[in-house]
């Protein structure tokens, strides 16, 4: 067994197998693949907000929620999750508030159910998340309004890491909104490339250390008893 730390720029399948190519130029070959290159928030472009993600402007109430529970919170989301994620992050807070970045086309139907949860709604556009010494402490619209928070919580696409999923033909699926071009697999990790496996946030599944480590452990039993349901019949003597 050999480790090798290069970054993978390039994959492709052989008549038997598959080559991976490093950005060193060397190559490697193999007869399965495990593809963990993880993903990456495709933030929106506003001033100070990715230099405060991770210090007040989180992704995920149940990884961050509980630290802010009972504060006031706003929140940024594809418009057809501004309901359904506004009612789920009420849970944590008493005080939330929809900011749509800009005019929306909320209808009628949806801004009542978010004022029946409570939930108010900022529809100008945002020109910056300022923070003081690592921490958030407003969102300041372009309009000259202000809003105090103490947690901003954006529900950005996630987007892949690495095209190598995509370069070796695997089925790629999308939630608009959610996760886009990501790689479709079975409960074990296949995709529709036989042969290649892709495991944790690099697949569809919550993005969560726990999930990924099943996922890693899952993947590699199956690929593990496919190695020994295709090699050559042999004495254990």
């Amino acid at each position: 067994m050999a480790f090798h730390q290069c970054r993978i720029v390039s994959a492709r399948q052989l008549d038997k197998g598959f080559q991976v190519r490093a950005d060193s130029g060397k190559s490697f070959t193999a007869g399965k693949l495990i593809l963990a290159t993880g993903v990456k928030d495709d933030l929106p472009h506003i001033n100070g907000l990715a230099e405060l993600w991770g210090a007040g402007v989180y992704h995920c109430p149940y990884c961050h929620g509980w630290e802010v529970r009972g504060k006031p919170w706003a929140y940024m989301a594809d418009q057809k999750l501004a309901v359904e994620w506004g009612i789920e992050l009420k849970g944590w807070t008493d005080s939330l508030t929809y900011c749509s970045g800009g005019s929306s086309s909320l209808t009628n139907a949806e801004r009542e159910r978010l004022r029946q949860h409570g939930i108010g709604i900022r529809e100008q556009a945002i020109g910056r998340v300022t923070g003081e010494g690592g921490e958030i402490r407003g969102i300041d619209f372009s309009d000259g309004g202000v809003l105090d928070v103490d947690a901003f919580f954006i529900r950005a696409p996630m987007i892949p890491r690495s095209s190598l999923a995509k370069q070796l033909g695997c089925k790629l699926v999308s939630v608009p909104g959610v996760f886009s071009d990501t790689a479709g697999t079975d409960p074990y990790g296949a995709t529709s490339v036989a042969g290649v496996y892709v495991v944790g946030d690099a697949s569809v599944g919550a993005p969560q250390v726990a999930t990924a480590v099943t996922d890693g452990a899952m993947a590699a039993i199956m690929l593990n008893k496919s190695l020994f349901q295709e090699a050559p019949a042999h004495s254990s003597k």
